[in-house]
C-alpha cells in the first residue's frame, strides 16, 4: 500500500513539473508524453517554417499557463518533418497548423488550421468540467456502492488489536458500541444500535461493538468516559463524539446524525 501511495505521489509531482510548459514532440517520445498520461494531452502538429504555425504556438503557450493551476492539461508541440513521419501518418495529419486534444489515448476534439486562443480555451474547459464532473459521479458512485456493502455486513465483535487497524486504515466513519457484559443487555443494546445503522445513509458507515476487557482497553486509549451501554464515534482514526444514555432508536439516530461527518 505504501509503495502504491508513493508511485501515486510521484506521478502527481511528475505532472505538476508537465503542465504549464510545451513539451517537444517526436515519433519516439509521442505515446509516453502525450497518449500514456493521467490527464487532457493537446498536441500542434506544426513547422517552424510557417507563419500560421508561429501564430498557433504562441496560443499554445498560453493555454499551457491558463490551464497551468488545473494540473489537467499537458501540452506539446510536434514538428511535422521526414524525420518524425509515423505520428502525423496515424492521425490523418493533412494540413498545419492542426490542434489535437487526447483523453485516455482517444482522440477528443480536432481543429485543423488556426484556432484562435479564446476559442481554443472555451473547448478545453468544457472538456476538462465534464471530465471532472463525470470523474465525481464515478468516486461517488463507488462510494455508495461501499456504502451499501459495509451496512449489509452485520456488526461484528472485534478484539483490541483488530479494532486499532481498522480505524488506522478505514477511510469511512466507525460506530463502535460499547456493550454491557450481561448477555442479555448485550444482545438488546446491539440490536438497537445495529437497527439505528441499517437506517442511516451514511457513506460507507462502519459498526462494531466491544465489550468486556477490549471495552476497558478502547476506553483507556482514546480517553472515552462514558459508560457502557455508549456509543462512540470515530472519523479517521480519531474519536469525534461520545455518548451514552442510549433510551431509544429516535434517541440514538438523532445523536449519530449529529456526529457523522
Amino acid at each position: 500500500m505504501e509503495e502504491k501511495t508513493r508511485e501515486t505521489w510521484d506521478r502527481r509531482k511528475i505532472e505538476r513539473r508537465q503542465t504549464g510548459k510545451i513539451i517537444k514532440l517526436t515519433d519516439s517520445n509521442f505515446e509516453k508524453e502525450m497518449i500514456n498520461i493521467p490527464v487532457f494531452g493537446l498536441t500542434q502538429f506544426s513547422c517552424h517554417w510557417s507563419p500560421p504555425c508561429r501564430k498557433q504556438e504562441s496560443v499554445l503557450r498560453r493555454i499551457a499557463q491558463d490551464f497551468k493551476h488545473t494540473e489537467r492539461l499537458r501540452v506539446g508541440l510536434f514538428e511535422a518533418s521526414p524525420k518524425n513521419p509515423e505520428i502525423p501518418s496515424k492521425y490523418g495529419l493533412v494540413m498545419i497548423p492542426t490542434l489535437i486534444l487526447f483523453r485516455e489515448a482517444q482522440v477528443i476534439y480536432r481543429k485543423n488550421g488556426y484556432e484562435p486562443r479564446t476559442e481554443l480555451k472555451k473547448e478545453i474547459d468544457r472538456f476538462i468540467s465534464t471530465d471532472q464532473k463525470l470523474f465525481i459521479e464515478r468516486r461517488h458512485g463507488a462510494e455508495k456502492r461501499e456504502g451499501q456493502r459495509r451496512r449489509s455486513e452485520p456488526m461484528q465483535t472485534i478484539i483490541w488489536r483488530d479494532l486499532k487497524n481498522e480505524l488506522a486504515t478505514t477511510p469511512w466513519p466507525v460506530v463502535l458500541s460499547i456493550n454491557p457484559e450481561d448477555p442479555v443487555l448485550n444482545d438488546k443494546f446491539s440490536s438497537l444500535v445495529e437497527s439505528v445503522i441499517e437506517k442511516l445513509e451514511t457513506t460507507g458507515l462502519r459498526a462494531l461493538h466491544v465489550t468486556g476487557t477490549p471495552a476497558k482497553q478502547v476506553k483507556k486509549h482514546f480517553g472515552i468516559t462514558v459508560d457502557a451501554p455508549a456509543v462512540a464515534v470515530f472519523f479517521e482514526g480519531k474519536l469525534i463524539d461520545q455518548f451514552e444514555n442510549v433510551r431509544s432508536r429516535v434517541n440514538l439516530s438523532r445523536r449519530l446524525r449529529r456526529a457523522l461527518p
